[in-house]
């Protein structure tokens, strides 16, 4: 029997809203008028899987006190255990290679992962992250690849980017260390010097994060950088305005024209209005001010369900490549976004020599 498209659209609409809108009264209520219209609930696990947010659509289910199916309740339950269990593990290892890496002299920056779930939605499993990224210092990364080496983790042979090295560990762990935040191509002249810290605690540890200012402009450089095709990273930007009302508006705007991502940012913005439909915090009008990236946004989010998250295939990579382009602000971006792309260094191009015990000071561009 085909499921009603009223059905699969209100399950659409249930995911939204259970990861963008915060939590109260007033999203409970939106939530049980969804449910009471009738839902495709395997369209709702579905989307919510491959969008990495199943667990806020769980949470915000709860919240509500909507009762899922018997048939698709088994389903969720499974899927939430597993995801807090991975991320339970994640957090593990981060604490773990946080203090080897700082006993070693490396400051090593939490960046994505449990970490971000933890310091824009309160807890470490609301996301659903697939390995741990740490931001290191260029100057650092020898010193980081040996204490990653000793603590039992494999280095990959190949790049996968010039400024990314991984390691692979016991589990199915992957850690990334990055000594920039963003990939060769994607440069946008932000390093990891430039970034104003801040400390998480997570099990009576603490961790360095990025600050909430920054934190926004690496958010929105990291959906940008992947077209916005995964709801999850609208509903970071979106939970981190809500939950940090102290940023910093100055300092993302310094760092966002700075790092030319003054375009990056609006869009993220905009995006967060488009799908929350409801107004920015004030101190945000400024930067999300333009009609250009108001329709970016809502032609993204126009066609956000219409095929799988997922890297861009066929006449797709030539829409993604014309997206980068106009996203980026300066001459010398868009020479290094073309140059990159012709070489393929984002694609496993790059098969140098790993530097784990001979990376020059100051490590690749």
């Amino acid at each position: 029997m085909t499921t009603a498209p009223s059905a699969a659209s209100a399950a659409i609409d249930l995911v939204v809203t259970a990861s963008i809108a915060q939590p109260g009264p007033a999203t409970s209520r939106r939530l049980e008028g969804l449910v009471r219209g009738g839902i495709d609930w395997a369209t709702v696990i579905a989307t919510g899987t491959a969008h990495g947010v199943l667990p806020l659509v769980d949470a915000r289910l709860r919240e509500a006190a909507v009762s899922v199916p018997r048939a698709f309740e088994d389903t969720l339950g499974a899927a939430i255990r597993a995801n807090a269990a991975w991320n339970l593990q994640l957090a593990g290892a981060l604490l773990r290679l946080h203090d080897a890496l700082a006993a070693d002299g490396v400051r090593a920056i939490a960046w994505k992962g449990p970490a971000l779930s933890l310091a824009v939605h309160g807890h470490v499993a609301m996301r659903m992250p697939s390995d741990l990224d740490l931001l290191v210092r260029p100057e650092d990364c020898a010193r980081a690849a040996r204490t990653l080496s000793a603590a039992g983790l494999t280095a990959d042979a190949r790049f996968a980017d010039l400024r990314v090295w991984s390691f692979s560990g016991a589990g199915g762990l992957v850690v990334e260390v990055h000594w920039a935040p963003m990939p060769w191509r994607f440069a946008a002249g932000l390093g990891t010097r430039d970034l104003e810290l801040e400390t998480l605690s997570l099990a009576n540890s603490r961790i360095s994060h990025p600050a909430p200012a920054d934190l926004l402009v690496l958010l929105a450089l990291h959906g940008t950088k992947h077209r916005w095709h995964r709801l999850g990273w609208v509903s970071d930007v979106a939970h981190l305005l809500a939950k940090r009302p102290d940023l910093d508006w100055e300092r993302a705007r310094w760092l966002a024209a700075d790092a030319g991502a003054i375009r990056a940012v609006a869009l993220a913005l905009n995006l967060v209005e488009v799908m929350s439909d409801g107004p920015l915090p004030a101190p945000a009008s400024g930067l999300a001010a333009g009609p250009s990236m108001r329709v970016t946004a809502q032609r993204l989010v126009s066609g956000l369900f219409d095929r799988a998250p997922g890297p861009p295939r066929g006449m797709a990579r030539v829409e993604d490549a014309a997206f980068q382009l106009r996203l980026k602000e300066r001459r010398l971006d868009r020479l290094r976004y073309v140059v990159g792309l012709a070489l393929g260094l984002c694609r496993g191009f790059w098969a140098g020599a790993p530097p784990a015990h001979g990376v020059i000071a100051g490590g690749p561009a």
